[in-house]
C-alpha cells in the first residue's frame, strides 16, 4: 500500500444543508437532522505536494483517477472525540466511506442523495477516495485505525496525489460552516534548492527515475535494482526524484540568479510488516553525514541528526557559487526582481534564495502588503529599491512593504541602498508612514480595509453566504494581533519626504496601533556613507520655505513612531536624520524652524498609543531624548546573542571597546535560537511559523 501525501494544503469543506443515501447509513439516526451543503475551497498554503488548485485536485488526468473524497460520520460518543485514541467503536458509523465528488464549487455525494447531520457527530474525510475501504475486511474498529487509510497505487513515477485526513465535530447549529483541515498521513517531504549564476552548473539530468540524481538514498531503501516492468523487484526510493523545478522556468533571471529545486517524498513508518510492496521501512532517521543529495557533480550531507516527522517539510539549500548552505523556509522561492514583485501575501510564506537587484526591474516597484504572511529574506540582499510616490487616504504608507497586518512577519531581510521620495497627501488629516523596510507595521485599519484584505485572500468560488461567514470570523483576527520584524537590516537609506503629518523611520515609519501590537527584534539601520552627497533621512528639509511650512513630523533613524508593542536588541548608526517643522517660539529671536528628528524612535501621540510601549537594549549614534535608548558612546550591548563583531574593531584600549565600531548582524548566526549553535551550517528544520518565540 502506498502512502503519498501533501503537507498542509488546507481544504475548506463548508457544510451548509445537503445529503447522502440509505445504503451508506450503517446505524439508525437519532433525533431530527439538518440538511448539509458542502463547499470546497483551498487556502494558498501548499506543504507536502503541489496540487495547485481545487480544479487540479479533482482532475482525473492530474490525479490518475484518485479524484474523489471518502466521507465518514460517527456519533461523537462512539468516536470518543480523539482521532489518535485507541478507544471508541468505529465499527458502526452512521456513514461509512461515502464517495463524494466536486461539482461547481460543491462537494456532493456521487449518488446525489442528501446527507443529514444530527447532534454530537464527528465528520472524518479522506482524499483520495479508496473503494477498498468499503470492504468489511478494511473497516475501521477504533480511531487509530484511520492512520492506515491506504492508496492502492504502486506507481512512484509522479506523486502528485496523497492521502489526506480531516476531522471535525458538527451538529445542526454549526453545520452551516465546518472547516476541515486535511493533513497527510505517514509522509514527509524533502526539498533541496540549488542556486547558481550558470544553469550549466546544475546536475543536468531531468529524468526523475534513472538514478543520476538521488535524494536521501539511505531512507526507505530496499536492496535491489528497480525494474520498471515489475515494481516488486525493487524500491524506487534509492534512485528516484518526484519533481525537478527550475526558477525561472525559462529565460534568464532579472536581477537575481538561477535556482533549481529537487523534491522527493519519504514514508514515515516504524512498521516491520509489509507496508508497500512487501518491503520493510528504514528507521525514519537521517543521521549526521548521511547523504541528502547525490549526483555526479555534487554531494550534500546532513549537518545534524534528524528524526523525520509526519506532516513535515525538510528543506536544504546550497549556493554553487559561494558554497553557502541555507534553509529555505518556504517552497515559494524568490530568485530575482520580477519574482519578488510577483509575491502575494495573504496566508503563506516566501523565501529569498539569492541577492536581488531591483534596479533591473522593468517597472516601478509596487510596495507589498501582507495579511498573515511571512517573508524570509534569508540574509540575502535586496539592492537599489527605488520608490517615488504621493500618499493618499487609501495608500498612506510607503516602503518595500507599504504595510503588514494581522500576524505577518518580515525576517532576515538585508535592504541595501533604498531610495524613497514621497510627497505627503494634500489632505492634512491624512497621516503618512514612510520606512525603507515597511511604511507601517500592524496599523489600525478601517472596517473597509480589513474586509478587503480578507476578501482578497478567500477563494473566489465561495458562495455569498459562506464568504460572508468567513469574513465575519476572520475580522476577529484583527483585534489584539502581533506582527513581527526580526533580524532585518537597512543600509544607507535615502528617504526624502515633504508634507504635513509625516511619520518616517529608516526601518519603518510607524509600528502598532491602539489595539495592534508589534515586536521588532535583532534589527538595525546602518549608515556607512559619510560623504557630503549623502542626504540620509530628510523631511521638509529641501528649502527654507519647507522648513518653516509644516507643523507635524515624527522622524527617527530607526522607527518613526512606536504606538503599541516592543523594540528589543536593535540599533541605528544613522546620523544624517533631519526633520523640520515650524518653530514654536516667539518672534524674539527664536528659530523659525526646528529639527525634531530623533536618533532611534518617537513614542506615538497619546491618543494613538496602545497599552504598552517597551524599548529594551536599543542603541543609537545620533542623539535620542528617550530615556530607554542608549548612545553607543556611553554603553555597549551585552545582551545581543545574534550580533557579532563586524571585524573592523581595532585596539580595545582601556575602555574595552572601540566606540567607532558597532556590532553587525552575522547572517550565518540567524539560526542561533534553533538549537544549532556550533554547527558550521544549519540543520534541516521543519517548515513552521517562526513567529513563535521570535
Amino acid at each position: 500500500m502506498k502512502y503519498i501525501m501533501y503537507i498542509g494544503v488546507t481544504i475548506l469543506l463548508t457544510l451548509c444543508f445537503c445529503g447522502c443515501s440509505d445504503d451508506a447509513i450503517v446505524d439508525t439516526p437519532k433525533g431530527d437532522g439538518a440538511l448539509l451543503n458542502m463547499y470546497v475551497s483551498m487556502k494558498p498554503t501548499t506543504r507536502l505536494a503541489e496540487l495547485g488548485s481545487i480544479d487540479d485536485m479533482f482532475k482525473d488526468d492530474y490525479n490518475k483517477g484518485k479524484q474523489d473524497v471518502g466521507l465518514y460520520i460517527y456519533y461523537e460518543d462512539d468516536y470518543n472525540g480523539n482521532p489518535d485514541d485507541t478507544k471508541g467503536d468505529l465499527s458502526k458509523p452512521y456513514i461509512r466511506n461515502l464517495r463524494c465528488t466536486y461539482t461547481n464549487g460543491k462537494l456532493t455525494p456521487v449518488n446525489g442523495e442528501p446527507i443529514y447531520i444530527y447532534d454530537r457527530m464527528t465528520i472524518v474525510a479522506f482524499y483520495p477516495y479508496n473503494e477498498e475501504m468499503s470492504k468489511e475486511e478494511n473497516y475501521f474498529a477504533k480511531p487509530i485505525d484511520e492512520k492506515a487509510y491506504p492508496i492502492t497505487e504502486s506507481d512512484y513515477s509522479k506523486q502528485h496525489y496523497i492521502p489526506y485526513r480531516a476531522t471535525t465535530t458538527v451538529n445542526p447549529t454549526n453545520a452551516y460552516m465546518i472547516e476541515l483541515d486535511f493533513k497527510p498521513q505517514q509522509t514527509c517531504k524533502i526539498e533541496v534548492v540549488l542556486v547558481s549564476d550558470d544553469p550549466a552548473k546544475f546536475p543536468q539530468s531531468k529524468n526523475n527515475t534513472n538514478g543520476d540524481i538521488k535524494l536521501v538514498p539511505e531512507i526507505d531503501r530496499y536492496e535491489g535494482p528497480y525494474d520498471s516492468s515489475d515494481p516488486a523487484k525493487g524500491d524506487l526510493r534509492e534512485n528516484w526524484l518526484d519533481a525537478i523545478t527550475d526558477f525561472p522556468e525559462s529565460g534568464t533571471p532579472v536581477g537575481g540568479k538561477y535556482a533549481r529545486r529537487y523534491t522527493a517524498y519519504v514514508w514515515k513508518s516504524s512498521e516491520t510488516n509489509p507496508h508497500h510492496d512487501g518491503y520493510t521501512h528504514h528507521n525514519n532517521i537521517i543521521e549526521k553525514r548521511d547523504v541528502i543529495f547525490e549526483s555526479d557533480k555534487l554531494i550534500l550531507r546532513a549537518s545534524n541528526r534528524v528524526d523525520l516527522s509526519e506532516e513535515t517539510v525538510y528543506r536544504y539549500g546550497y549556493n554553487l557559487e559561494t558554497g553557502e548552505v541555507f534553509i529555505p523556509t518556504s517552497d515559494r522561492l524568490v530568485y530575482d526582481a520580477p519574482s519578488l514583485q510577483a509575491v502575494n501575501f495573504d496566508e503563506y510564506r516566501a523565501y529569498q534564495v539569492c541577492d536581488v537587484d531591483l534596479s533591473k526591474l522593468a517597472t516601478t516597484w509596487t510596495p507589498k502588503t501582507a495579511f498573515k504572511g511571512t517573508y524570509d529574506g534569508g540574509g540575502h540582499k535586496i539592492e537599489n529599491l527605488s520608490i517615488t510616490a504621493t500618499t493618499t487616504e487609501e495608500s498612506p504608507s510607503v516602503g518595500l512593504f507599504s504595510n503588514i497586518a494581522s500576524t505577518s512577519t518580515l525576517m532576515n531581510i538585508d535592504l541595501v541602498n533604498p531610495t524613497i521620495t514621497v510627497t505627503c497627501s494634500n489632505d492634512t488629516k491624512v497621516v503618512s508612514y514612510i520606512g525603507a523596510l515597511c511604511g507601517i507595521v500592524n496599523p489600525e485599519l478601517t472596517e473597509e480595509q480589513k474586509r478587503k484584505m480578507i476578501e482578497d485572500s478567500l477563494p473566489k468560488e465561495l458562495s455569498g453566504p459562506v464568504k460572508e461567514a468567513l469574513v465575519q470570523e476572520r475580522l476577529k483576527d484583527f483585534g489584539n494581533t502581533t506582527c513581527y520584524v526580526r533580524g532585518c537590516k537597512v543600509t544607507d537609506p535615502v528617504i526624502t519626504v515633504k508634507g504635513e503629518n509625516a511619520r518616517v523611520g529608516g526601518l519603518c515609519g510607524g509600528a502598532g496601533g491602539t489595539e495592534q501590537k508589534v515586536q521588532i527584534k535583532d534589527s538595525y539601520v546602518w549608515q556607512s556613507r559619510t560623504d557630503e552627497l549623502y542626504t540620509g533621512i530628510a523631511v521638509n528639509a529641501a528649502t527654507e520655505e519647507d522648513k518653516e511650512k509644516y507643523t507635524a513630523a515624527y522622524v527617527a533613524g530607526f522607527c518613526g513612531t512606536l504606538a503599541h508593542g516592543e523594540i528589543k536588541n536593535c540599533y541605528s548608526t544613522m546620523e544624517e536624520v533631519h526633520a523640520y517643522i515650524k518653530g514654536t517660539g516667539t518672534d524674539d529671536g527664536d528659530p523659525a524652524s526646528e529639527d525634531v528628528a530623533q536618533g532611534f524612535y518617537n513614542p506615538a501621540p497619546a491618543k494613538e498609543a496602545g497599552s504598552t510601549l517597551s524599548v529594551v537594549g536599543c542603541y543609537t549614534r545620533k542623539e535620542d531624548t528617550n530615556a530607554s535608548v542608549e548612545n553607543f558612546a556611553t554603553g555597549w550591548p551585552t545582551n545581543w546573542p545574534l550580533f557579532k563583531d563586524d571585524g573592523d574593531r581595532t585596539n580595545h584600549g582601556d575602555t574595552g571597546y572601540n566606540s567607532e565600531a558597532y556590532p553587525v548582524y552575522k547572517w550565518t548566526d540567524s539560526w542561533y535560537d534553533m538549537g544549532v549553535q556550533g554547527s558550521t551550517y544549519p540543520t534541516l528544520v521543519w517548515e513552521h511559523p517562526l513567529t513563535i518565540e521570535l
